[in-house]
C-alpha cells in the first residue's frame, strides 16, 4: 500500500511539474479584468488567491528550486525518475486522454489567470464557499469537461437540476436531496456559471447571484472593501499586484459566522457557547490576519509577508503576547555550524499579570495567587510566581544544528535558551526539582555545571537541562547546550559569518523577533544519506520506496546547495497589530 502511494504520488507530481513547465512560457496575462474580490461579498472569512496562475508557473520555473531542479548537474537523477515512474506516467496520461477527451497539459492549462477559493457569508443568513478561476481562452476545454460530467450528475437519484436565470446568465445549479445532505447546512446545493472567461463555483446559489450581482466591480459591499483585508494588503505588499498569491482568514469571525448561521450542526450549542466568552477573553480584537506571497521579488529569492490584525491596545488574552524589541545580533556562544537561531523578547510580567486577571476574573480575587501559595507548601516546595516567573527576564531563544547521530530521532541539536536574572537561583531551582522523589533524570558534570538529563523514550534521544550565563538551557542533543555552558569555543561565531551579516542587513531596528537559517545545512545530511544510498536504514519497512528511485544519481552536494540560500525573518509593531516577514536571499551563480 506504501509503495502504491508513493508511486501515485510521483506520478501526480510529475503530471504537474510537466504542465507547469509545458506552459510556462508564452502566456499573457489577463490584464485589468474585475477581480475575485470585487464580487466576493465584504463578509468574506477565508480568501485563498492565486493572482495569476500563468505567472505563477513561470516564477516557479524561475525560481532558486526551479532552476536547481533544472541544473544539468540533475540530469541523471531526473532521467532514473523518468525511467522509474515512466510507464504508470504515460498509462496515467493516456487514462486522462480517454476519460476526458484531452491531454494532461491541455487539463493543467485551463486555469490560465486569478484562481480564488473563498468562504463567505451568503444573504440573508447562510455560509459558503465560492471558488472563482479565469480560464483565458480555454472555454471549449472547459465547456468539454462540463459536458462529460453532467450526464452523471443529471441521472443522480440524490441530485436534482435546479438550474436558474440571474442577470442574463444561466446557473446551473443542483440540489442535493439525501437524508445526510439535509442535515449538513452546507451540502444542501452547488451549481456554477461561466461568464466573460471565468467560471465561478459554489454550494450556494445566493452567492452565485450576488457574485453576478457583482460582476462589475462598482459594488461598494464587496471583499474589496472590507476594512480589515485592504489594510493587511496595504502593509504587506511591497508593489501592488506583486505577490503572486495572497490569503486572508478572519478565524473569529468565521466561527462566530457559522454558529449564528446554523452552518454547525448540533454542535452550533456548544460552539455558540464559547462564543459568549471572547469578548471577556479578549478574542474580538483580532480582526484577522493575511499577507502576499513573492517569488524573485528584487533583492530576494522570496519574501513572505504576514500581519495579524487586532485592535488596540490589547487585553486579556491578547496581552500574554506582547513583545520588546529584541536584540538582533546573536551571543557569542551561538556559532557559525548552527542551521537557524531565532531570538525574541517577551514581556513575561505582563503575561503573568494577564494569567492572573484572568482566573481570579473566573475564580474570584485573589484566586491565582492564593493557588500559587497552597501549591508552595506542598512538595517540592517551589513557589511559581518568586521562583520562575520573577526569576525570568524575558529573552527567549531558539538554536538548532544538525547532530551528529544517524538516526533520525538523533538527528537534530536543538536548544532553547531562556534568560533568567540569577544563575545561582535557577540553579537551586532545578537542584529542588531534581531531589523530589521519583525524578528521572541523572546528573552530570559540564565545565563545573550540573546537567540533568532525561530519557525522552522509544529512542528519542535525551533532554538535558541547566542553568549558566544568565540562562535556563533545555537541550535536545547536547551539542549546542555545551556550547553555551562553556561559551567559547575555536568555532566561529554566527554573527561573524558572511551569510548572517547578509540576512541581518534586512533586520529592522524596531524588530520584536528575528530569525536567521541556513537551508542548506539543515538538508545536508539527509542529502549525502540519500546520495550515499544509506538513508534506508534510517527508515525501516520503507525499502521499497528507496528501491524505486536511484537517489545516488544525486550529484555533489556543492552542486546544489547554492540554491539553498540562507534566509530570515523578523516581527515588526504595527499600530494596529504585528507585520511577520520572512525572506530568502538571492542566488548567487
Amino acid at each position: 500500500m506504501l509503495l502504491a502511494r508513493f508511486k501515485h504520488s510521483l506520478l501526480v507530481a510529475t503530471l504537474m511539474v510537466s504542465g507547469i513547465v509545458s506552459s510556462a512560457y508564452g502566456q499573457t496575462t489577463s490584464g485589468s479584468r474585475i477581480t475575485a474580490s470585487q464580487i466576493l461579498p465584504k463578509d468574506t472569512y477565508l480568501f485563498l488567491n492565486i493572482t495569476s496562475v500563468e505567472d505563477l508557473k513561470s516564477q516557479a520555473v524561475q525560481s532558486a528550486i526551479g532552476r536547481m531542479i533544472a541544473d544539468p548537474a540533475m540530469d541523471n537523477f531526473r532521467n532514473g525518475i523518468v525511467g522509474a515512474v515512466g510507464g504508470q506516467v504515460a498509462e496515467g496520461a493516456a487514462n486522462v486522454q480517454a476519460a476526458l477527451g484531452m491531454s494532461v497539459e491541455e487539463l493543467l492549462s485551463i486555469p490560465t489567470g486569478e484562481m480564488t477559493i473563498a468562504f463567505s457569508k451568503a444573504p440573508p443568513n447562510r455560509m459558503g464557499v465560492v471558488l472563482y478561476m479565469d480560464f483565458g481562452d480555454h472555454e471549449a476545454q472547459l465547456k468539454s469537461l462540463l459536458d462529460k460530467a453532467l450526464p452523471a450528475l443529471q441521472n443522480s437519484p440524490v441530485l436534482e437540476a435546479a438550474d436558474v436565470e440571474h442577470d442574463g446568465t444561466t446557473i446551473t445549479m443542483f440540489k442535493n436531496t439525501s437524508e445526510s445532505a439535509q442535515a449538513t447546512p452546507l451540502a444542501k446545493e452547488f451549481g456554477w456559471f461561466l461568464k466573460d472567461s471565468r467560471m465561478v463555483v459554489s454550494n450556494s446559489s445566493a452567492l452565485l447571484k450576488l457574485a453576478l450581482d457583482n460582476w462589475d466591480g462598482s459594488g461598494e459591499k464587496t471583499f474589496a472593501k472590507n476594512e480589515s483585508w485592504t489594510y493587511i494588503l496595504e502593509k504587506t505588499e511591497t508593489k501592488p499586484g506583486n505577490g503572486v498569491a495572497t490569503v486572508y482568514f478572519d478565524p473569529i469571525g468565521l466561527f462566530t459566522q457559522l454558529v449564528q448561521t446554523g452552518s454547525l450542526g448540533e454542535a452550533g450549542l456548544q460552539a455558540g457557547m464559547a462564543i459568549s466568552v471572547f469578548p471577556m477573553l479578549g478574542l474580538n480584537q483580532l480582526k484577522g490576519l493575511g499577507g502576499t506571497i513573492e517569488l524573485n521579488p528584487e533583492g530576494y529569492e522570496s519574501s513572505q509577508q504576514l500581519m495579524i490584525f487586532a485592535e488596540q491596545p490589547p487585553t486579556m488574552l491578547m496581552q500574554m503576547f506582547q513583545l520588546s524589541d529584541v536584540e538582533k545580533t546573536p551571543p557569542s556562544w551561538v556559532k557559525e555550524n548552527v542551521t537557524s537561531w531565532t531570538a525574541t523578547h517577551w514581556k513575561v510580567e505582563e503575561a503573568y499579570k494577564t494569567v492572573e486577571m484572568m482566573v481570579d476574573m473566573f475564580q474570584g480575587p485573589g484566586s491565582l495567587a492564593r493557588m500559587i501559595d497552597e501549591a508552595a507548601e506542598r512538595d517540592p516546595g517551589i513557589h511559581v510566581k518568586e521562583d520562575i516567573i520573577d526569576q525570568l527576564d524575558g529573552r527567549v531563544q531558539l538554536v538548532s544544528a544538525t547532530g551528529s547521530s544517524s538516526n533520525l530521532a538523533e538527528a537534530n541539536d536543538i536548544l532553547v535558551a531562556v534568560g533568567c536574572k540569577d544563575t545561582a537561583k535557577m540553579t537551586q531551582l532545578l537542584a529542588t526539582v531534581a531531589a523530589t522523589p521519583g525524578f528521572p533524570g541523572v546528573e552530570r558534570d559540564l565545565n563545573g555545571t550540573t546537567v540533568y538529563e532525561l530519557e525522552l523514550g522509544a529512542g528519542a534521544g535525551k533532554v538535558a537541562l541547566t542553568a549558566a550565563n544568565n540562562m535556563l538551557l533545555i537541550g535536545i542533543g547536547g551539542g549546542q547546550l555545551e556550547m553555551a555552558v562553556r561559551g567559547t569555543s575555536d568555532v566561529r561565531p554566527l554573527s561573524e559569518t558572511p551569510a548572517f551579516q547578509a540576512v541581518a542587513k534586512n533586520f529592522p531596528e524596531n524588530a520584536r523577533l528575528v530569525g536567521f537559517s541556513k537551508p542548506s545545512e539543515s538538508v545536508r545530511s539527509m542529502y549525502d544519506m540519500l546520495r550515499k544510498g544509506d538513508a534506508a536504514d534510517s527508515f525501516p519497512g520503507m525499502d521499497e520506496v528507496f528501491s524505486l528511485v536511484d537517489f545516488t544519481a544525486l550529484p555533489e552536494f556543492d552542486t546544489v546547495a547554492k540554491y539553498l540560500t540562507p534566509g530570515g525573518s523578523f516581527w515588526v509593531s504595527d499600530e494596529n497589530g504585528i507585520i511577520l516577514k520572512a525572506f530568502s536571499l538571492e542566488v548567487s551563480e
